[in-house]
C-alpha cells in the first residue's frame, strides 16, 4: 500500500509515495507541512519516515531493530 493525499471535501486524490513496500499509518506533522507514515522499505522491518505534504524524498527518522510504530 502506499500513502495518498486527498482533501475532506473529495477531489481527486493524489499519491505521496510509490514503493513496493508496505506503507501504512500515515499522520500529519502538527504544522501541516510534513507527514509521517510507517514502512517496511528498508530491510522489511517497520520504521517511521517523514516526507513533505508537498511531495519529494522520505527520510527515515527511526532506526529500532525491532520496528517502529507511529501513536496518537
Amino acid at each position: 500500500g502506499d500513502v495518498w493525499l486527498v482533501l475532506v471535501a473529495g477531489g481527486t486524490a493524489r499519491r505521496l509515495t510509490q514503493h513496493a513496500a508496505e506503507e501504512s499509518l500515515p499522520a500529519f506533522s502538527p504544522d501541516g507541512k510534513r507527514v509521517a507514515f510507517v514502512s517496511t522499505r528498508e530491510g522489511g522491518v517497520r520504521q517511521v519516515f517523514v516526507m513533505p505534504v508537498g511531495g519529494g524524498e522520505a527520510r527515515q527518522v527511526t532506526f529500532h531493530s525491532e520496528g517502529a510504530e507511529l501513536r496518537e
